[in-house]
């Protein structure tokens, strides 16, 4: 399998119909106004991409195109220990693809306590690149390993204009009532540029819950503010398909849990998906959620 298990698909397109996908593993841009393949190579890997070591694993990557500066962005991680996790943040020099990029390194046990980062999603402001992902204890699964989200917040045009500092920021400790909420999901803008960054998080293992939280950066600081939707979310189980043998729980499709996936923000409005189960029928379902800002 060359994209890994599970392939986590990622893909943006720019203005000049340049598709760029991104694997677990690998990435591959196709000429969709001529129907042909972009690269010289129809498959670029991610470890020499990055200038990586041959023992290392390089994963999870996240794709996102810039429509104001027409570049491309790439996050991606390395490795799943403290000794020798790293956040990559690639920055392409043009909107072409197979043009060189720039490419920066971040610490992937920032607080240096003994954890590794998993679980990255990006989105930008007109001049900040956020990043953020988990924290996760060694030697255990990601399910109980949880110890804490973080935010990374960099300079978006010193990345693009290949600068040595993309001065990045670290956020982490957040908290509400004292405990770490899970899995922040940063909110694009409605045309891909948000106004100002916000983060939903929930309860993502409960089999029933009602809270959102919404997480704020303000002033360099970020706020946590809890929101009671009016449709209830909870974990999905495994998802079955056409050829699911009902009497074996591996054959399924695992769903993970009920976390925010996606969202984007038009003028005072969220809208988000997520995983979750249907009361209704016992099965996996999609959630797809309204938030209105009100405190904005």
């Amino acid at each position: 399998n060359q994209a890994g298990i599970p392939s986590d698909n990622t893909l943006a397109i720019n203005n000049d119909n340049l598709a760029l996908v991104a694997m677990n593993s690998s990435m591959y841009a196709h000429n969709l106004a001529g129907d042909s393949i972009h690269f010289n190579e129809s498959v670029v890997f991610l470890r020499p991409f990055v200038g990586g070591g041959a023992f290392s694993f390089y994963y999870d990557p996240k794709l996102f195109y810039d429509p104001v500066e027409d570049r491309f962005i790439m996050a991606l991680l390395k490795d799943f220990d403290p000794e020798n996790s790293e956040v990559i943040i690639c920055f392409s020099s043009t909107n072409d693809p197979a043009d060189p990029w720039y490419i920066y390194h971040l610490p992937g046990n920032p607080l240096d306590n003994n954890r590794w980062t998993d679980f990255p999603c990006i989105a930008v402001t007109a001049d900040k690149l956020y990043f953020t992902a988990n924290l996760i204890i060694p030697d255990v699964s990601w399910q109980v390993g949880f110890d804490g989200s973080i935010i990374w917040e960099m300079d978006k045009k010193a990345g693009f204009n290949g600068e040595s500092d993309i001065q990045a920021t670290l956020y982490s400790d957040i908290r509400y009532d004292g405990k770490f909420i899970r899995n922040l999901h940063p909110i694009q803008g409605a045309d891909g540029i948000a106004e100002e960054m916000f983060f939903l998080s929930n309860r993502n293992f409960d089999v029933i819950n009602d809270t959102l939280f919404i997480a704020r950066m303000i002033n360099d600081d970020v706020t946590v503010t809890p929101v009671i939707l009016d449709t209830p979310y909870g974990v999905p189980p495994n998802a079955r398909q056409l050829d699911t043998d009902i009497n074996n729980p591996e054959s399924c499709l695992q769903t993970n849990d009920a976390r925010v996936l996606g969202g984007i923000l038009f003028e005072d409005e969220i809208q988000f998906v997520a995983n979750t189960n249907d009361p209704q029928t016992g099965f996996s379902a999609i959630y797809h959620g309204h938030v209105f800002l009100s405190f904005r």
